[in-house]
C-alpha cells in the first residue's frame, strides 16, 4: 500500500514518540507516529494516522495550507508535569480563513480538545491567501507564539501569543510585529 511521503512536514518529540504532521494532497491533516522512545535506526517503524476531532478528520483550507505544531512539558513544581502537544493550522469560516488551535495532552489524540485560539472574543481576523503560520513555544517563560499574515493587511506580520505564567494562565492576545 502507498503511503504518502510528507513534502511540507513539521516534526516534534512528545510522550517519547517522534510525530511528523503534514497535510496531503486532500488537504486533511495527516501524521506519521514514529516507534515508543524514539528510537531510530534500520528498522523503525512510522505509522500512518489521520489527525481527528471528535472523530472528524481535520481538513485546512486550501487558501492557507501550511500548519506549525510545538510540543512541551506544562505544570509546575507543585504538579505532576502533563505533556502537550499544540498544532496550528488555518480553516474556512464565515470570517474567511481563521487561525485554529488543536491540543493533545499526554499523547492522547483520541482526546483531542479545541484551544483557547480558536475561542478568542472580538478578533474575527481573517488570514492572508498563501500566509505561512510558525509557532514556537519559548520554555523559559512559559510563552507560546504563532505568526501569521492577515488578509486586512498583508504587509504587517502579526504574532499571537499565550502567556502562562506559575500558577496562573494567560489568555491569547495579538499584536502586530515591528519590522526594520
Amino acid at each position: 500500500m502507498f503511503k504518502p511521503v510528507p513534502k511540507d512536514a513539521v516534526a516534534i518529540e512528545s510522550h517519547t514518540r517522534n510525530y511528523l504532521f503534514f497535510v496531503d494532497e486532500s488537504r486533511y491533516i495527516k501524521y506519521y507516529e514514529g516507534p515508543e522512545g524514539g528510537e531510530e535506526g534500520p528498522d523503525s517503524q512510522y505509522s500512518l494516522k489521520s489527525l481527528k476531532y471528535k472523530t472528524k478528520t481535520i481538513r485546512v483550507s486550501a487558501q492557507v495550507s501550511q500548519i506549525a505544531a510545538v510540543g512541551y512539558m506544562a505544570g509546575n513544581k507543585h504538579e505532576a508535569s502533563i505533556i502537550m502537544i499544540r498544532l496550528y493550522f488555518a480553516q474556512d469560516e464565515d470570517e474567511g480563513v481563521q487561525l485554529k488551535e488543536l491540543c493533545i495532552t499526554d499523547g492522547k489524540f483520541a482526546d483531542a480538545q479545541e484551544g483557547a485560539l480558536n475561542k478568542r472574543q472580538g478578533v474575527a481576523q481573517a488570514l492572508a491567501p498563501g500566509s505561512s503560520i510558525s509557532a514556537v513555544n519559548i520554555l523559559s517563560s512559559s510563552l507560546l507564539k504563532v505568526f501569521v499574515t492577515l488578509k486586512a493587511d498583508t504587509e504587517k506580520l502579526y504574532v499571537w501569543y499565550f502567556p502562562v505564567t506559575e500558577g496562573k494562565v494567560g489568555s491569547w492576545q495579538h499584536a502586530e510585529i515591528e519590522l526594520s
